[in-house]
């Protein structure tokens, strides 16, 4: 039998292959759907929000994408077609999130109290930073306020174009 050196070449190559699988399924991983969706249930589970999120789609570093979400939480209910939430990671370091955010089609109903607190508690350890917020097709409901003496209040806004 005759010396091949492809046998060694092959071995090596086939090892490299081995070393680069664990490193792509790391990087598949934040996109993997199912992935995702526990992650987001587990997120809004520690946030206090119950209810559902049908899909969603993204890539866990950047930003997500849900669709059919029904969310219920400690002053705040959401119904919405979709969702996109993009954030930078990078901020975590200064103690903040920076958060871009984007509803379509649905209804916010927040109280009063969860907009206007009647005691400030303690900084947050980790500030949400909104540097952009954008309701296409949401209604805004508010109910009568019971400490403020505010009427229910209704909110649509409606427009286009740069402003």
């Amino acid at each position: 039998m005759a010396f091949s050196p492809l046998g060694p070449i092959l071995l090596e190559e086939v090892r490299r292959f081995l070393f680069l699988l664990p490193l792509l399924f790391l990087l598949a991983l934040p996109a993997w759907p199912p992935f995702l969706k526990g992650v987001v249930q587990w997120g809004l589970e520690r946030a206090g929000f119950s209810g559902r999120v049908e899909g969603v789609r993204g890539y866990l570093p950047l930003g997500l994408r849900l669709w059919g979400v029904d969310l219920q939480g400690e002053g705040l209910a959401l119904k919405a077609e979709e969702v996109e939430v993009a954030y930078d990671l990078l901020g975590l370091l200064r103690g903040e999130l920076p958060v871009r955010l984007r509803v379509k089609g649905g209804l916010l109903k927040p109280t009063w109290e969860a907009l206007i607190p009647e005691r400030p508690g303690p900084p947050p350890a980790l500030r949400l930073l909104f540097q952009s917020l954008v309701l296409e097709g949401v209604a805004v409901e508010l109910p009568e306020g019971r400490r403020l003496f505010l009427p229910p209040l209704r909110l649509t806004l409606e427009g286009g174009g740069p402003y």
